[in-house]
């Protein structure tokens, strides 16, 4: 039996407001294709970023080819041996092939770059995984595909002494061919004694690929499995085995008989294909998928922070045309995104300019100045409604707690007379106390007669909330769950991995 060239120990790891890794272990073996397989949030891409020095660990050990280290940089793991290549490729366009494989160790002679040198080692590197005749060391990198980028990452890291490899979604963002050619590069990988950990959400691949997996679930470490001794089924399982216990909403306040969002063909380059579906008034429509599937991008097109390449979309039986966020506040509609502090909140800026900030023009005269006292009246009693927990509405809402600042943006849409509420991720980063407050509010807001689009990757909140599910898989909506009441996370989670048709099935 091959012996281990990585342990992780007891491996910890938190951010504000999450611990994404609890104490987990991990063992890699020489010459092994090792999944890590769990729900978004498990932690997989977490402990891949600390072996490749892109994060530090909290706590723990990791043993590496026998030795305890603690690498401070992706360069000093890279040095090292131990490389990452990230679902999201960091190239330098406007460089070539060569300039990018050889950017922090550029050959030279006589005091200047020797470009033939690195051009001939840029060449050596193709040569050895066999994509010499795809593209030239001259070829500028943003004239090439995703797929042939994703092979000009894998030359720079075997430019070094590559021993230990790690790839984080790395189809993502491939064709079918390219997904071939991946795999047979990883084969060839392995034959030369390369240790590699394989994240995924697609099983087929992993099934096809590796010789382990290891399932992580809410940053804890579930088991360890050899790939020929577990099915498809089992491996869900393990990824969903949890308690699913807690907020259950009270009751359905759909009114089927109006349809207040209606979305057809809704197309965006690879990431949003043919997408349509309808959102009545006073229901929560949760939508569930992978990283990447596409929920959030149909929701970045429906307020207009993107633009659409075709399809409709209609507001209450009437077409309209929605090309920047301004027009969709007009038309009612309200974006909570996921990413509350880069996109939500001004963090700097205090409370009440956070929650009034959307309709402040509405609390103007006509002379352009604004309503104090209506403004700090509106700000105070939508605090008081969403029970916001700050020493004083002029506080910076960056020195709020992470379910307080989402209630701040919850608070600014309500403001706005929103009647559409799209909620991204709602409860990411809070703790439990204040995700069963926003899970009271959704329900409220629902039974005041305001629709919620709930795009979330906790299976258990989203079948305690919604009213029907939209699975996300590939750009494209896979599967719509009518009946959400007897709906299992297993059968939720099929869909976002498989296809609705043909082969595979749990």
């Amino acid at each position: 039996m091959a012996e281990n060239i990585v342990t992780c120990q007891k491996i910890r790891k938190s951010f504000p407001g999450v611990l994404a890794l609890d104490d987990v272990d991990f063992e890699l073996k020489k010459g092994e294709v090792h999944a890590l397989c769990g729900e978004n949030g498990a932690g997989k891409s977490t402990l891949i970023k600390i072996l490749t020095g892109l994060y530090g660990k909290d706590s723990g050990r990791i043993i590496y080819e026998g030795n305890e280290i603690n690498f401070k940089s992706v360069q000093e793991c890279r040095n090292n041996g131990i490389s990452l290549i990230p679902q999201e490729i960091h190239l330098a366009q406007d460089l070539t092939v060569a300039e990018n494989v050889m950017m922090t160790q550029y050959p030279v002679k006589h005091g200047k770059v020797d470009w033939n040198a690195m051009r001939e080692k840029t060449l050596e590197l193709q040569k050895r995984i066999g994509c010499e005749n795809h593209f030239t060391p001259d070829t500028r990198v943003g004239d090439l595909s995703m797929g042939h980028q994703q092979l000009i990452e894998i030359m720079k890291a075997i430019s070094t002494e590559l021993k230990v490899i790690a790839f984080d979604e790395p189809t993502s963002s491939l064709s079918d061919d390219e997904t071939e050619r991946l795999f047979h590069l990883i084969k060839e990988l392995k034959e030369q004694g390369i240790s590699i950990i394989y994240v995924s959400h697609r099983l087929g691949e992993i099934f096809k690929v590796c010789d382990r997996v290891t399932v992580f679930k809410d940053g804890k470490y579930v088991d360890t499995k050899v790939i020929n001794d577990v099915s498809a089924k089992s491996l869900v399982a393990l990824m969903v085995g949890r308690e699913t216990g807690g907020y259950l909403k009270e009751k359905n306040y759909t009114d089927i008989s109006r349809k207040v969002l209606e979305v057809e063909g809704l197309c965006w380059d690879k990431k949003v294909k043919n997408v349509s579906f309808f959102l009545n008034k006073g229901e929560i429509l949760g939508m569930f998928g992978i990283v990447g599937a596409g929920r959030t991008e149909t929701a970045r097109l429906i307020f207009g922070l993107e633009k659409k390449e075709r399809g409709r979309i209609k507001i209450n039986g009437e077409t309209v045309e929605i090309r920047n966020p301004r027009q969709a506040v007009k038309r009612k509609l309200g974006f909570v995104t996921e990413d509350r502090r880069g996109e939500g909140l001004s963090t700097v800026s205090s409370v009440q300019w956070n929650i009034t900030m959307p309709y402040l023009k509405k609390l103007s005269s006509s002379l352009q100045t604004i309503h104090h006292k209506q403004e700090c009246d509106n700000a105070q009693k939508l605090s008081a409604k969403l029970r916001i927990k700050a020493a004083s509405l002029d506080d910076s809402a960056g020195s709020l707690s992470g379910g307080n600042q989402q209630k701040i943006v919850i608070a600014k849409w309500l403001g706005a007379e929103s009647e559409i509420l799209i909620f991204d991720e709602p409860t990411r980063g809070i703790d439990v106390g204040a995700k069963a407050e926003i899970y009271r509010l959704m329900e409220q807001l629902a039974s005041e007669g305001k629709s919620i689009i709930m795009i979330s990757s906790e299976l258990p909140e989203l079948l305690s909330l919604s009213d029907r599910i939209l699975v996300y898989r590939d750009g494209e909506i896979n599967k719509e769950f009518t009946e959400v009441g007897d709906l299992t996370e297993e059968q939720v989670l099929h869909y976002a991995i498989m296809k609705d048709e043909g082969g595979d099935k749990l």
